[in-house]
């Protein structure tokens, strides 16, 4: 719904600029009845109260003829701006500073005509009836709020074509059941700790969770195992809430067993070490055969809970999208520009859209949990404003928009069955052929180096080893070695740390060795995989294996884990052969060559060095060797320029092994005349 206020914004004509399509004013609104009108579920005024809340003491004070609030409405469809807004503007105190909040617009019968779009089978069909605002209780464990949950598991699993569990019978398994190590079975007052039998189907949930810093908690180990198997189990009281409220979930769901990892997994004690190591080479397995994820949130710690208490007036902030018909009726001078009789669809992206979920979350920056959310068929979000849900058939559903929203609402976002569909199946029931894109590897890689780890050193490949494992099987087997596929290795060593990136983490070396340096792994902080991808789809042309300038000779590791090649490692040694020049070339920060006169030398070099302090202190110990090499059209004159990719070298000096060299950082090489060859050395050399 909307307040008389906020609909007067698309009624009057004031303020109208019909040739522009755009119309700007000031909102009628005081503070006292921009409270009032969200909390009665005035979407437009739910969004601003959520933004303007915590700069409320350094607001302008209106003044004469000066309103508190202004807004500007645009229903341009211009290439930066794809999508019709409305803004609301408040300038705080210092004169400078404005702060906005933003509801999109979507024209009704596309909001509602998923088969309009190219990835309709990835999206939900949208009810006819919006809901123009929920009225969400004020408690986070309300029964209402799992009922909702629990229709969306019941649906999801009997009435979802793309979800259908096809292996599963309803009285017995198949060959592609495994169920994990242990299962926690779940009564009202305790939990106790079973070896499930591969024979007897066991549905389950499983728990995403931060770990925080304070591991004082109750944790399964070698010496209380007994205990945790002894028919009276454990008491619930024992455990810290986040857990005590997972089960809490769990049971509302229906499922009568639970996977912790801290109460499944042997934290300490003999065996422990083993016991890790086995249950990270099942983290494909444990997650794709459960039936759903629950993402904790809300807490940074296992004491914080699922069930985060609402703000006074939070829960009443929790909206759906809403509609409104644009009247403002026909240009007066030209007739045509009439946008009157339109109905739009409102809807903020922050409240019910796909960055939701991030939104206060600390879970979302755990590296272990991408894996966890991209290879569960189900994922339950508990999140900070309001309760989720994804699955393969309804990739985002919560309680303002319980049907669902279609795929296209976030620009940045698509659902994970989009990215990663292949995992969305409880089993892999599709083809190799299928398979996973290049560049969707590489995207989930530049959103897991953003994440943190509280053990890098051991986790940095374990972590993900889930994920590469199945696209492995869906390759046909393609060979994994310590973050890299053999099919396309020459460029999956081009990853590189990028400037300017001024949100990322410090991106720098690891200071612990765990992974060499010709490894992704070897490093800390978010990583650009763009050359990568861009060395074998430039001008959408596949890799043709003359455009290698390298080759491989052998790559040898050893694995810390010897039948889980997608685990971590404890050496590494890359053997190239290819054609080794010396780093003397002249510099360009230009990032790509578009016409003749953009090149003032013959030949030059853009280099990306993985430790900026390497980039400071240049060396001439430095080398390059060419990896990939393309030929690129000089568009005025019809020129072909070589452009290579390459690795920046350092010789190791105190090695055991002949030409040693530790990779540095990488570069892309530009020659007119391709005349590297002719300045280079052909050798073989090892990469550590």
């Amino acid at each position: 719904m909307l307040c008389a206020a906020c609909n007067t914004i698309f009624t009057e004509t004031d303020g109208v600029d019909y040739k522009k399509r755009r119309k700007h004013g000031s909102h009628p609104a005081t503070w006292a009845s921009l409270v009032l009108a969200a909390n009665k579920g005035c979407l437009i005024c739910i969004s601003a109260y959520r933004v303007f809340l915590p700069y409320k003491p350094r607001f302008v004070p209106p003044g004469k003829g000066k309103p508190l609030f202004t807004y500007l409405l645009d229903f341009r469809r211009a290439q930066y701006n794809p999508k019709p807004y409305l803004r609301i503007f408040c300038r705080c105190i210092s004169g400078i500073e404005v702060v906005r909040a933003e509801v999109k617009l979507f024209p009704y019968d596309m909001f509602l005509s998923m088969k309009q779009l190219p990835r309709d089978r990835l999206v939900t069909s949208f009810c006819s009836e919006l809901k123009s605002s929920v009225d969400p209780p004020e408690s986070r464990n309300d029964a209402m709020l799992f009922v909702l949950a629990k229709d969306w598991l019941t649906d999801c699993l009997y009435a979802h074509e793309e979800c259908h569990n096809h292996h599963i019978e309803q009285n017995g398994v198949t060959e592609s059941w495994r169920p994990p190590k242990r299962l926690l079975e779940l009564k009202d007052d305790s939990v106790r700790l079973i070896t499930p039998s591969p024979t007897q189907f066991r549905m389950f949930a499983t728990l995403s969770h931060c770990w925080g810093t304070d591991s004082n908690f109750l944790q399964l180990t070698t010496g209380n195992l007994d205990e945790f198997r002894q028919d009276r189990g454990i008491p619930l009281s024992k455990l810290p809430l986040t857990f005590r409220e997972a089960v809490d979930i769990t049971l509302r769901l229906g499922l009568e067993y639970l996977w912790i990892d801290s109460l499944c997994i042997l934290q300490s004690g003999p065996g422990s070490h083993e016991d890790w190591l086995s249950h990270t080479s099942d983290m494909a397995s444990i997650y794709s055969n459960c039936t759903v994820n629950i993402h904790a949130h809300n807490s940074a710690s296992p004491f914080g809970g699922c069930y985060s208490a609402r703000h006074s007036t939070q829960h009443r902030l929790v909206v759906g999208p809403t509609t409104v018909e644009c009247t403002w009726g026909p240009d007066p001078v030209v007739n045509s520009r009439n946008m009157s009789g339109k109905t739009w669809v409102l809807l903020n992206k922050d409240i019910s859209g796909p960055k939701a979920i991030k939104s206060a979350s600390k879970l979302s920056s755990r590296g272990w949990v991408l894996q966890e959310w991209l290879l569960s068929p189900r994922v339950l979000h508990i999140g900070t404003d309001q309760m989720f849900w994804e699955c393969r058939e309804l990739p985002f559903a919560s309680e303002s928009t319980p049907d669902g929203l279609p795929a296209y609402i976030e620009e940045n976002w698509m659902p994970k069955a989009f990215i990663f569909g292949p995992l969305l199946g409880r089993y892999l029931e599709f083809s190799v052929e299928a398979g996973i894109k290049e560049d969707n590897w590489y995207m989930i890689l530049k959103d897991y180096t953003r994440r943190n780890l509280t053990f890098p050193e051991k986790d940095k490949l374990a972590a993900i080893g889930g994920i590469a494992q199945i696209i492995s099987t869906l390759r046909g087997g393609d060979i994994y070695t310590a973050g890299l596929f053999r099919s396309r290795f020459l460029s999956a060593l081009l990853w590189a740390v990028h400037s300017g990136h001024y949100q990322d983490p410090l991106v720098c070396p690891a200071t612990v060795w765990r992974a060499p340096s010709w490894s992704w792994a070897s490093m800390d902080g978010a990583l650009s995989f763009s050359n990568c991808v861009e060395s074998t789809t430039m001008e959408f042309l596949q890799l043709d294996p003359h455009d290698e300038v390298a080759t491989i000779e052998d790559i040898s590791v050893d694995l810390i884990h010897p039948s889980y090649p997608w685990g971590g490692v404890t050496s590494g040694c890359l053997r190239l052969r290819g054609h080794l020049l010396p780093f003397d070339l002249p510099t360009r920060e230009r990032r790509c060559v578009d016409t003749a006169h953009c090149i003032e030398a013959k030949e030059w070099i853009k280099y990306y060095f993985d430790d900026p302090q390497w980039e400071d202190d240049l060396t001439d110990t430095y080398r390059i060797m060419p990896l990939i090499s393309r030929w690129y059209p000089v568009e005025e004159d019809g020129d072909l320029v070589s452009r290579c990719w390459g690795l920046i070298l350092q010789p190791i000096s105190n090695s055991s092994k002949p030409r040693s060299f530790r990779r540095v950082g990488i570069c892309r090489y530009y020659d007119l005349e391709y005349d590297w060859k002719n300045r280079s050395t052909e050798m073989a050399i090892d990469v550590l």
